[in-house]
């Protein structure tokens, strides 16, 4: 997987307080309700679906014109106006604290 080593859309990055990204029980798309590549949009509490199913993240960013989502099983973040994979964090470290809060929930749900 290519990735971008700076986008600076993550940078500007205000992370939504009610992050829907961490309840497992809203890891499947509002629109069609697949479990399967689930994409949390970072800037609010929507979660959706991938390009490679109904493409309903892409769809929220067309309406809202929020540009980065996360991946929740993978935990790959992605920049919808870069149009790329992204590696960096914003300076709050925001996304190292969301993946780690992340795979803490996965482990529990898995144990």
């Amino acid at each position: 997987m290519l990735a971008m080593d700076k986008c600076k859309h993550v940078g500007q990055l205000q992370l939504a307080q009610d992050h829907s990204s961490l309840n497992p029980q809203k890891w499947h798309c509002v629109d069609c309700n697949t479990t399967e590549s689930i994409w949390a949009c970072l800037s609010c509490s929507h979660v959706a679906c991938g390009r490679y199913i109904e493409e309903h993240a892409l769809k929220h960013f067309q309406e809202s014109s929020h540009p980065v989502a996360l991946e929740v099983n993978e935990m790959y973040v992605f920049c919808y106006l870069c149009d790329d994979y992204v590696l960096n964090d914003n300076a709050t470290g925001d996304l190292k604290l969301l993946r780690s809060t992340l795979s803490a929930i996965k482990s529990q749900n898995y144990h």
